[in-house]
C-alpha cells in the first residue's frame, strides 16, 4: 500500500468520523443538558462530549485538511495551532476517564462520603482543562515549519532525495558537499531558521533534549492513565462481586425469628371463676388492664410495622440508586475500554514500537465518534430524550 492510497483512505475515513461524530455528540450535549437530576456522571459525560464535539468540529477537519497538503504548510503559526489542538484534547480525555473512575469508586464504594460534589466536579473539571492547555502549549512549541541550518540538510534529503533513488552513498556524498560549499562559500553560509515549508518537530525553541524529554513525559501520561483506570476498574468490580456473593450467603441463611406462642384453650391456661363478689372485681380489673396492654402492643405493633414500612422503602431507594450507579459504572467503563483500544496503536508508533501506518494511526479519532452510540446502548434516559428528538422530528 502506497502512501498516497494511505492517504487518500485516512482522509475518506475522518470525513465519515467528522460527519457522524459532530452529530452524535451533538445529541448527547442535547440529551443530557435536558435531563432533570444533573448527577456528578452527568457532568463529567457533558465534559467528554464537549471535547469529543471540539475534535470532530475542528481536530478532524485540520488533520484532512493537514493530510490533503502533505502537511506543507507556508506559515508556522498553522502548524503549531494544529498540534496545539491535537496534544490538548488527547491527554484532557484520559484525565476524564481517570476522574471518571473515581467517581464511579466513590459513588459505588463509599456511597455516604459525599465526596464528589457539582462543585467539586466543576473544579476538577477546570483543573484538568488548565493542565492540558499547559501541555498543549508545551507540546505545540516543538513543532514547526522552521528548522535550524545544521539540520536543514537531513530535511532536504528526507523530503527531496529520498523519492528519487539515491543510494545510502550518493545521499551521503550529497550531505558532505552540501556542507562544505556551507563552510567555504559565503554566498550559501546559512545563519537564519530555514522556512522548509514543511509541518514537523523542530526543536528550535526548547531544544532537542527538552522535546526529547517532553515526549517521553507527555507520552507516560497515557500509559499512567489506562493503568489507573484498570486498578479503579478492578477494585469497584471486586466490591460488587463481595455485595453480591454476602447478599447471596444472607438469602440462603436468613436470620431467625422468635414469635411469642399462643395458646389456645390449653388446660394450663384456663381460667377460674371466683363466686365472690370481690373475685369478681378483681377479674374485671384484670381484664381491663389486659384490654389496656393489648392496645398499647397494638399501637407499638403498628408503629413498628410503619417504622419497618419506612425502611424497606428506603432500602429499596438505596438498592435502586446502587444498582443504577452500577449500570453508569459499567457504561463508563466500557467508555474507557474504548479509549485505550482506540489509542493503544497510535501510542505504540509514537513510540516506535511498532511501524507507523498513517491508517492505523488515525484510528484513534474512532473514540470521539463512538461514545454517543455506548450511551444510546446502555443509558435509559439518553434513549428517552433520542426517542422525543425523533418524534418532535417527525411531526
Amino acid at each position: 500500500m502506497t502512501m498516497e492510497y494511505e492517504r487518500y483512505i485516512t482522509i475518506v475515513f475522518l470525513s465519515v468520523f467528522a460527519l457522524v461524530g459532530t452529530v452524535g455528540n451533538i445529541l448527547v450535549l442535547y440529551g443530557f443538558t435536558r435531563c432533570r437530576q444533573k448527577f456528578t456522571s452527568s457532568l463529567f459525560i457533558l465534559t467528554l462530549a464537549g471535547i469529543d464535539l471540539i475534535s470532530c468540529v475542528i481536530t478532524i477537519p485540520s488533520t484532512i485538511a493537514m493530510e490533503v497538503l502533505n502537511f506543507n504548510v507556508t506559515y508556522d503559526a498553522v502548524c503549531k495551532i494544529y498540534h496545539f489542538l491535537v496534544s490538548t484534547t488527547i491527554p484532557l480525555s484520559a484525565f476524564v476517564m481517570v476522574a471518571i473512575a473515581v467517581d464511579r469508586y466513590f459513588c459505588i464504594c463509599k456511597p455516604f462520603a459525599k465526596i464528589m460534589t457539582h462543585y467539586r466536579v466543576g473544579i476538577i473539571v477546570a483543573s484538568l482543562c488548565i493542565t492540558s492547555i499547559c501541555l498543549g502549549m508545551l507540546s505545540c512549541l516543538n513543532y514547526g515549519v522552521y528548522k535550524n541550518p545544521d539540520n536543514v540538510y537531513n530535511t532536504l534529503i528526507d523530503r527531496n532525495l529520498s523519492d528519487t533513488g539515491l543510494n545510502q552513498v550518493m545521499e551521503a556524498q550529497l550531505r558532505e558537499l552540501l556542507r562544505e560549499l556551507s563552510t567555504h562559500d559565503k554566498n550559501y553560509l546559512l545563519t537564519e531558521p530555514i522556512n522548509t515549508f514543511h509541518c514537523q518537530s523542530s526543536a528550535m525553541l526548547l531544544g532537542q533534549e527538552f522535546f526529547s524529554v517532553f515526549e517521553k513525559i507527555y507520552s507516560s501520561f497515557y500509559g499512567l492513565s489506562c493503568i489507573i483506570v484498570i486498578i479503579i476498574y478492578s477494585v469497584i468490580y471486586r466490591f460488587i462481586l463481595k455485595r453480591r456473593q454476602r447478599r447471596l450467603r444472607m438469602e440462603s441463611f436468613p436470620c431467625c425469628t422468635f414469635r411469642v406462642p399462643h395458646h389456645n384453650g390449653d388446660s394450663e391456661n384456663t381460667e377460674v371463676m371466683y363466686l365472690s363478689q370481690d373475685a369478681s372485681v378483681v377479674m374485671e380489673e384484670r381484664d381491663k388492664n389486659h384490654n389496656a396492654d393489648t392496645q398499647r402492643q397494638l399501637v407499638r405493633s403498628e408503629s413498628s410495622e410503619r417504622k419497618r414500612d419506612k425502611f424497606s422503602l428506603g432500602h429499596e431507594k438505596q438498592e435502586r440508586i446502587r444498582r443504577n450507579n452500577i449500570k453508569t459504572a459499567i457504561m463508563l467503563s466500557l467508555v474507557a475500554l474504548v479509549f485505550i483500544v482506540a489509542f493503544l496503536p497510535a501510542w505504540l508508533m509514537k513510540l516506535r514500537l511498532v511501524k507507523m501506518n498513517i491508517v492505523v494511526f488515525n484510528m484513534y479519532f474512532i473514540y470521539n465518534v463512538i461514545n454517543p452510540f455506548i450511551y444510546a446502548f446502555m443509558n435509559p434516559d439518553f434513549q428517552a430524550q433520542l426517542k422525543e428528538v425523533f418524534l418532535n422530528l417527525c411531526r
